[in-house]
């Protein structure tokens, strides 16, 4: 894990995946930081893409975005839905929102960036190899 994918200015793009409404001080930092959000992020992108050291430009590009949608979508069940706001003659109402469909189209955002760069060979270095061979003598 040389490849540091996310970053602070990674933090910005997280928030903004769950919900543009957010900003530093509705979701700090701190939060985001935290190795089970932007960490995992980077371990789901890791775990997929055995080559990630070799991957420079669009590539890595692609790789990091990946990174903030696996890290935007393990977030998201933990960012409260404000649905009604109250404050004297002023009210405001939404419909919730559906938290599994949200981590659902994030994870799927994540995989079509892998997808958009990783080829057949690359994604066949995920699975074990088994080699046989037939030894001499009798049994």
């Amino acid at each position: 894990m040389a490849v540091s994918l996310i970053d602070n200015a990674s933090y910005e793009s997280i928030r903004r995946a769950i919900d543009v409404r957010l900003d530093a001080r509705t979701l700090p930092d701190s939060v985001v930081a935290l190795p089970i959000y932007a960490g995992a992020g980077e371990r789901d992108v890791f775990a997929r893409d055995p080559l990630i050291d070799t991957r420079t430009g669009t590539e890595l590009e692609r790789a990091r975005t990946a990174a903030v949608y696996f890290a935007a979508a393990r977030l998201a069940p933990s960012v409260p839905d404000y649905v009604q706001q109250t404050f004297m003659d002023y009210r405001y109402s939404k419909a919730p929102r559906d938290v599994e469909a949200q981590v659902a189209r994030l994870q799927s955002l994540a995989e079509a960036e892998l997808a958009a760069y990783l080829s057949a060979g690359d994604e066949a270095a995920l699975f074990p190899v088994q080699h046989f061979a037939r030894l001499p003598g009798t049994r």
